[in-house]
């Protein structure tokens, strides 16, 4: 039981980070795009 809640709060951390990468690369782009303007 104990592992399982491991686990679940690792995939549920990892996933985080894996939606913060997608929004640090998404703002990149738009300022690429800004600035291309």
């Amino acid at each position: 039981m104990l592992v399982m809640l491991v686990m679940l709060v690792m995939l549920v951390m990892l996933v985080m980070l894996v939606m913060l990468v997608m929004l640090v690369m998404l703002v990149m782009l738009v300022m690429l795009v800004a600035n291309a303007i």
